[in-house]
C-alpha cells in the first residue's frame, strides 16, 4: 500500500478523483487529501518505469513523492491493463493528461530553478521532455497552458487559505487545536478541532457564526462560553473577511512570481509578509499566515524562505 498526499494544486487539476479510483479499500485515508493506493496497482509498474519515475527526487529506490506515484499510475503499461474503468478517462484525453503532467513539472522547474538546485532541474526537464516526446503537446503548449492557468490556480489556493484560521480553543478540561474554515460561496462555517483524545472532528457546516455557536454551547462536554466566544474572536481575524486587499496582493504577488520567478519578485513577497507579520497587528499576522499557507500548498521550499 502507498499513502500519497497530494498538493491543492493537484486537487485543481483533478488527479484528487483520478488517485481515489486506486484506493486500497482496507485502508481509510487519515484526511481529505490522502489516498492509499491499492498494491496491485503499484506492483503493476515494471522496473524501467519504475526506475524512470522514482529518479525524479534523485531516490531510485522508491517513489515516493505526489509527483512521481501520479507519473507512474498514469504512464506505465502495466498499470494502465489493470486500472480502473472510471480512471481510463478522468484526466481527459492523453493530450489534456500530457498538458496537466507538464505544467506540474514545468511549475517545479520554476521554482527548481530560481532556488538554485540544478541537479534537480535536469531531473524534471528530463520527465518534461520524455512527456513532450510522446508526441501530443509541445513545450511551447505546456509553457502557454501553465502561463494561461497559473493565475487561475493561484487564486483558488489563496482563496482557500485566506478563508480559514487556526488557534487554540479553550474547553471545559484543555485546549484544542482548532480550524475555523468559511465557505467563500455561501457564508457557511466549518468548525475543525482536535479533541482530548487526538481525534480530529467537525462541526457539520452552519450558515452563520450564530448558528455555529449555538451548535457549540449544545455539546458542553467539548467546548465551554470561553471557547465559543474565541471562535467568534477569530472569525473576525479571517483574512478573507478582515483582510480583503490583503487576499487580492497575495494572488497578484505569487502569481508575479511563478510567471517570472527572480530575486525581485520574490523580494515583493517576503517584504509583504513580512510587514504584514510585523505591522499589521493579529488581523496582519493572521494574514501573514494564510500567505505563508498558500504557498507551502504551491512549494514547501518557498514558504520555508519567509521563516
Amino acid at each position: 500500500m502507498l499513502p500519497i498526499t497530494l498538493s491543492m494544486l493537484m486537487v485543481l487539476l483533478g488527479f484528487s478523483d483520478y488517485l481515489e479510483q486506486f484506493q486500497c479499500s482496507l485502508a481509510k485515508p487519515r484526511h481529505q487529501r490522502e489516498v492509499n493506493i491499492d498494491d496491485k496497482y503499484t506492483d503493476a509498474i515494471d522496473d524501467d518505469n519504475w526506475y524512470r519515475f522514482s529518479a525524479l527526487d534523485n531516490n531510485l529506490r522508491n517513489i515516493d513523492t505526489d509527483l512521481e506515484a501520479l507519473l507512474a499510475l498514469y504512464y506505465s503499461p502495466g498499470v494502465a491493463a489493470v486500472q480502473p474503468e472510471r480512471a481510463r478517462n478522468m484526466l481527459g484525453t492523453p493530450r489534456e493528461a500530457d498538458l496537466k503532467f507538464g505544467l506540474l513539472l514545468f511549475q517545479e522547474i520554476q521554482v527548481l530553478r530560481f532556488l538554485g538546485n540544478t541537479a534537480a532541474v535536469s531531473r524534471h526537464e528530463a520527465m518534461l521532455q520524455w512527456i513532450i516526446g510522446r508526441n501530443n503537446v509541445t513545450r511551447a503548449e505546456v509553457e502557454a497552458f501553465y502561463r494561461n492557468g497559473i493565475r487561475a490556480l493561484v487564486s483558488e489556493i489563496v482563496n482557500e487559505e485566506f478563508n480559514k484560521i487556526s488557534f487554540v480553543m479553550g474547553s471545559p478540561t484543555r485546549g484544542y487545536n482548532a480550524v475555523l474554515i468559511r465557505n467563500p460561496q455561501n457564508g457557511h462555517y466549518i468548525l475543525r478541532y482536535t479533541d482530548a483524545r487526538g481525534n480530529t472532528k467537525e462541526i457539520p457546516p452552519a450558515p452563520s457564526l450564530d448558528a455555529l455557536s449555538s451548535a457549540m454551547s449544545r455539546n458542553t462536554a467539548e467546548f465551554s462560553r470561553n471557547g465559543i466566544n474565541t471562535v467568534r474572536a477569530q472569525a473576525t481575524l479571517m483574512p478573507a473577511v478582515a483582510s480583503v486587499s490583503a487576499r487580492d496582493e497575495a494572488v497578484d504577488l505569487i502569481t508575479a512570481f511563478y510567471l517570472n520567478p527572480n530575486g525581485d519578485t520574490w523580494h515583493a513577497i517576503s517584504t509583504r509578509f513580512d510587514r504584514l507579520f510585523w505591522r499589521d497587528g493579529d488581523r496582519g499576522q493572521a494574514a501573514a499566515l494564510s500567505l505563508y499557507n498558500a504557498l507551502e500548498e504551491l512549494h514547501p521550499a518557498l514558504a520555508r524562505l519567509l521563516m
